[in-house]
């Protein structure tokens, strides 16, 4: 599948006329493969420094995943052990705080 940068447009097939392939519903050449999320079985854009980072769920389900962890987390285990946690595992922090794995790996490359 395909989606194009312009008009949104999801498509399986680019149009193709005189050697160059556009996008069938606005004729744009800007168009990019859009990537299958395997949990909510819907397509997205990839931001574009992740256009090589073949990820296997969109943003909105891992955004969700980590917010479920954190208020498992909040529920089940006491604030002197989140903190005992925090210690010990680098990525508890940026969950607990809010933040993503994502944020994570571009803070450290």
């Amino acid at each position: 599948m395909y989606v194009c940068t312009d008009c949104g447009n999801l498509f399986s097939q680019p149009g193709w006329s005189k050697g160059k392939e556009f996008c069938p519903a606005c004729g744009s050449r800007n168009f990019i493969e859009a990537v299958y999320c395997k949990l909510c079985h819907e397509y997205y854009i990839p931001a574009a420094d992740e256009l090589w980072e073949y990820t296997e769920y969109c943003p909105d389900c891992v955004n969700s995943a980590e917010e479920q962890l954190r208020e498992a987390i909040l529920q089940l285990v006491d604030p002197d052990y989140i903190d005992l946690l925090r210690s010990e595992y680098d990525d508890l922090d940026y969950i607990m705080s809010g933040g993503t794995k994502k944020e994570q790996t571009k803070s450290e490359g």
